[in-house]
């Protein structure tokens, strides 16, 4: 609904390109496709912006001046922050950087990888020439994923779940992958988030509670695939088959 009303409210300058619903997210191919749109459309300088993603407020002032002092090939990193369990909070312990965007030349682009076509988990661009970070005094992207542990959790049990029936990876190789954000130390150094991180936005529209659209995807991967396929894996205290 937010980009169908900036569409109406900026006629002609907002392309909406509808991804066909399949079985399987292939994000690479998604995010290459959005690449050549905006080629087509005449960019020179790209931003990835992701639902659950804010860039502090007190940076946009000054975002547009780091796109600007980039060189063909250069890619943008800022800081993540990671609110914890709340929009009041952060993990302090969460060092991350996002890649906020880049200024495009030939050759950039996104496809999957290895020789299972790996489709998860590659923000910047393949065939960059460099990667630097933003200067920013405070503050960075905010990374709303761990803002609601209930539903990150329904996100990652469904990331799991493909990388099982899509790649076949061990069960051991993917607990891994997606536990290490719930242990300590990372929820338990907390700070608290600046009020002029959020000046300005409508914070209160950021919705937190509602039921992730995850645990129906979750759900068709079992009814379609069945319990058995998913045995072993660690899905946060959840049991496929209901028991």
């Amino acid at each position: 609904k937010i980009i169908l009303d900036i569409a109406f409210a900026n006629d002609g300058r907002v392309i909406l390109h509808k991804w066909p619903e399949e079985e399987h997210w292939d994000e690479m191919y998604v995010r290459q496709k959005s690449l050549e749109i905006g080629r087509i459309a005449g960019g020179t300088h790209f931003a990835i912006v992701d639902c659950d993603e804010v860039l502090t407020a007190n940076n946009l002032p000054v975002v547009r001046g780091w796109f600007d002092g980039l060189n063909p090939g250069e890619v943008l990193d800022v800081p993540m922050i990671a609110p914890w369990q709340s929009l009041d909070v952060y993990s302090f312990h969460t060092k991350g950087v996002i890649t906020l965007g880049w200024k495009d030349m030939p050759g950039m682009g996104w496809a999957p990888r290895g020789d299972e076509k790996y489709h998860y988990h590659n923000r910047p661009p393949h065939g960059m020439t460099s990667r630097l970070n933003a200067p920013v005094e405070s503050g960075g992207v905010f990374h709303l994923q761990w803002a609601s542990a209930e539903r990150v959790i329904w996100k990652h049990r469904h990331y799991m779940m493909s990388e099982r029936i899509r790649w076949g990876y061990s069960t051991a190789d993917i607990n891994a992958k997606y536990h290490w954000w719930n242990q300590s130390p990372h929820g338990d150094l907390l700070m608290a988030i600046p009020g002029q991180w959020w000046d300005g936005y409508e914070k209160d529209r950021i919705d937190l509670e509602s039921t992730s659209w995850y645990e129906g995807e979750c759900l068709k991967l079992v009814e379609k695939h069945g319990a058995a396929a998913f045995e072993g894996l660690n899905l946060f205290g959840w049991v496929p088959n209901g028991a």
